[in-house]
């Protein structure tokens, strides 16, 4: 049985180039396609809300955007286990 504990939601891939970029103050230009879906309007939250990042975010009709989600064992985050689960 999994409980869930607690959620944080954080850009991946591309969008966490832009959030290191952003740290150093970097003046960055993100530009993506998103699905019309809760996950794109949540990214683009979370690109758009950053300082420095000007999002460029074209959203796209019956595209479904890229979702991944980790799970870690209690107690242990840096060195617990993980499962990750990839909406297609």
């Amino acid at each position: 049985m999994l409980k869930v504990q607690n959620e944080l939601a954080v850009p991946g891939g591309a969008g966490n180039v832009v959030r290191n970029l952003g740290a150093l103050k970097a003046a960055v230009a993100f530009v993506s396609i998103v699905g019309d879906d809760q996950a794109g309007s949540d990214l683009t939250g979370l690109i758009g809300g950053q300082q420095g990042v000007e999002p460029w975010l074209l959203v796209q009709g019956g595209r479904i955007t890229t979702l991944k989600t980790r799970f870690v064992a209690q107690g242990r985050p840096l060195q617990g286990h993980q499962d990750h689960a990839r909406r297609p």
